[in-house]
């Protein structure tokens, strides 16, 4: 055969291996999405589907926590939950890319624990340098509310969109596997030290067994009953609302989304660092947007 007539086969084909690698390439970027999970393709973060309906919010194991009541009906839609604490590896992605610096490194300083175990801003301290070791499985810490802002607002351009923090309504009924009236986030509603990472011997709890002291990896424990790790203990965990000691009074029935103002947010879960108790479901706790702490990471939440 001659080659000029060879010519015109070989450009076919050297366009169709074109095509073909460029469909590889757009297919491996597109998102993972079934009817129960989605697999972010910039980050690899996980989420699962819940799946919405109404429950009971609020303390329904009948303490005196004043915030916590009253218990009131709240309904949701579908929402994705990030299977995970956001990781240190993931938010190293996003300063990497961005150059972001976090208001801890700005300030030079971070609430933790000095060279002497006492509680204070400690200079120097960051998410790169929490004041424990850290592999990029763990939580991030030393993170701010605005610290997440600025990372949602990223892998919204950098992905489809829809990704944000959860409410605290959502983050409750994730919790409590869909509204179940449980205590804590775990399969039973009961947390051990084998089910959860909480109160750690080195600060504040001598009868510590978990084997962490201080973070440890996402998912080293079990998840809940519809698959999300790590909602009880670990870190605290930024929340989009503001924060209203009597907002239980007046909250919609159907998505609500905390006041339309106010001078601090919410974190919620309990952490590592202080006792079992904080990290029941409907514990609520108000912060700073621009605090910032050892114990304090967040987890991201994305329209269904």
């Amino acid at each position: 055969m001659k080659i000029n007539k060879l010519c015109p086969i070989i450009g076919v084909w050297v366009f169709t291996l074109l095509w073909l690698s460029q469909t590889v390439i757009i297919q491996a970027q597109s998102p993972v999405e079934t009817q129960n999970s989605y697999l972010d393709p910039v980050t690899k973060m996980e989420f699962i589907r819940v799946k919405g309906g109404c429950y009971q919010m609020g303390n329904t194991f009948g303490r005196d926590h004043k915030d916590e009541k009253p218990v009131h009906r709240v309904c949701l839609n579908d929402y994705y939950v990030g299977k995970f604490e956001v990781t240190r590896g993931v938010f190293k992605q996003f300063v990497s890319e961005t150059g972001y610096r976090t208001e801890a490194e700005k300030e030079e300083n971070c609430f933790g624990m000095d060279k002497t175990d006492k509680w204070g801003l400690v200079p120097g301290m960051n998410w790169k340098q929490p004041g424990f070791l850290q592999t990029d499985s763990h939580p991030v810490v030393c993170i701010t509310w605005n610290d997440t802002q600025a990372f949602v607002s990223w892998l919204n351009k950098q992905s489809d969109g829809g990704f944000r923090l959860l409410t605290e309504a959502e983050w409750e009924y994730a919790a409590r596997s869909g509204g179940k009236k449980l205590e804590f986030a775990t399969q039973t509603g009961k947390l051990t030290g084998k089910l959860g990472n909480f109160g750690a011997k080195k600060c504040c709890n001598p009868d510590d067994i978990d084997n962490h002291w201080f973070t440890a990896p996402v998912g080293s424990y079990p998840a809940n009953n519809i698959g999300v790790f790590d909602l009880s203990g670990n870190v605290w965990e930024w929340i989009s609302d503001w924060y209203d000691e009597n907002y239980y009074q007046t909250s919609p029935e159907y998505n609500p989304k905390g006041p339309e103002n106010g001078s601090l947010r919410i974190i919620r879960g309990g952490s590592w660092s202080i006792p079992k108790r904080f990290s029941r479901c409907s514990n609520r706790r108000k912060a700073s947007s621009s605090g910032r702490h050892i114990n304090t990471g967040f987890r991201i939440a994305k329209d269904f």
